[in-house]
């Protein structure tokens, strides 16, 4: 399924990182690393160079929209699933319409997130 790719998990709840990291590391997904807020996505992405990255819409010091944006003009190529609750789904538009490939929602469906995830 994740045939290896690598993932940066990008949430400011360690318990979001830890599930995320559970259901992709299950479906053969590498996670390269963590990162609790925007500013500190763009720096482990720069370091890291993760084919795919979860990132969270709403965190603390620069949230996933803006981090979306530094990182899709220092790369292209790079995969974003945004991860957002319920009620900031209206942010998916705006962060579609800034690059992200797709998204999820918590409470985390498994078999939704592995679906994501492997068509990237």
């Amino acid at each position: 399924m994740g045939t290896g790719k690598s993932v940066l998990i990008v949430d400011d709840s360690s318990f979001i990182r830890n599930s995320l990291k559970t259901i992709l590391e299950n479906a053969e997904f590498n996670i390269v690393g963590f990162a609790k807020d925007g500013l500190e996505a763009v720096s482990k992405y720069k370091e890291l160079k993760p084919d795919i990255i979860a990132l969270d819409v709403i965190m603390p010091n620069m949230d996933g929209i803006q981090a979306l944006r530094i990182i899709k003009s220092i790369s292209d190529e790079v995969k974003i699933v945004m991860v957002t609750s319920v009620s900031a789904i209206d942010k998916i538009v705006e962060s579609k319409n800034a690059g992200a490939s797709n998204y999820i929602v918590k409470p985390f469906e498994e078999e939704k997130v592995i679906s994501v995830f492997s068509r990237l």
